[in-house]
């Protein structure tokens, strides 16, 4: 038998109550509110405001289009497909990297460096992680958008 097999019996091993772990949940919320507000709060921002840019200039490349000559202007339509994508995947990238940043600042606070005086910036991990935080928001963005692929045809 295996030495690190466990005697006690399923039924005695005692299992979270959903009211508590809920509880322990809020009690975590609360406690780290500010703390992910100052981390969440500037990339929305920035995020927000790239899309904002993004919306005014496809505005003013089909502002310079004249009516009905849309055939013939085929490379601008496709530089506002461009546009708008690309800024809608600069934003979900600048989410991912809050998250990442997030799960840092939780990773911080339960590890036993919490209080060292070296202790780094909630977005120093993040930064480092920046490839993989690349390649998890392209393919989550791929995979979020089921309409390129012909789904809802």
């Amino acid at each position: 038998m295996d030495p690190n097999y466990s005697r006690v019996l399923q039924a005695e091993v005692e299992t979270p109550l959903p009211g508590r772990l809920l509880t322990e949940v809020h009690r975590i919320y609360r406690k780290q509110f500010r703390r992910w507000f100052g981390i969440m709060a500037p990339t929305s921002l920035l995020a927000g405001f790239v899309v904002l840019l993004a919306d005014q200039r496809i505005k003013a490349i089909y502002r310079s289009i004249p009516r009905g000559e849309v055939p013939y202007h085929m490379a601008d339509v496709a530089v506002t497909g461009v546009l708008r994508f690309g800024s809608f995947f600069l934003s979900w990238l600048l989410g991912c990297f809050a998250l990442a940043a997030i799960a840092t600042a939780i990773l911080v606070e339960s590890g036993d460096d919490r209080n060292a005086p070296w202790r780094s910036d909630s977005f120093s991990r993040a930064r480092e992680h920046m490839g993989a935080i690349f390649r998890v928001a392209l393919v989550t963005f791929v995979l979020s958008s089921p309409e390129w692929w012909g789904c809802y045809s």
